[in-house]
């Protein structure tokens, strides 16, 4: 069946967040690590390889495609997940 809560929770910059859509990445870094970051999408690396994030939702806000928070939050490459 589906997931009635599907997602991963995480935080970034010290908020809480939830990643929804992701496919598979290419990459390798210390876990969280943003690796890329394009108009569409960011690769995030993770235990045994990498995501490309595609939407996201951050607390008090609805979800929203990944080039929404990357041009809302000023994310770069080298910025973290989970810290």
């Amino acid at each position: 069946g589906a997931n009635p809560a599907p997602g991963a929770i995480t935080s970034f910059r010290g908020e809480s967040c939830k990643i929804f859509d992701a496919k598979l990445g290419t990459g390798r870094g210390f876990a969280g690590t943003i690796l890329t970051v394009d108009q569409d999408s960011f690769t995030v690396a993770t235990g045994n390889g990498a995501i490309d994030v595609q939407s996201i939702q951050q607390p008090k806000s609805k979800k929203q495609p990944a080039r929404d928070f990357i041009t809302h939050n000023n994310v770069q490459e080298g910025d973290r997940f989970g810290s």
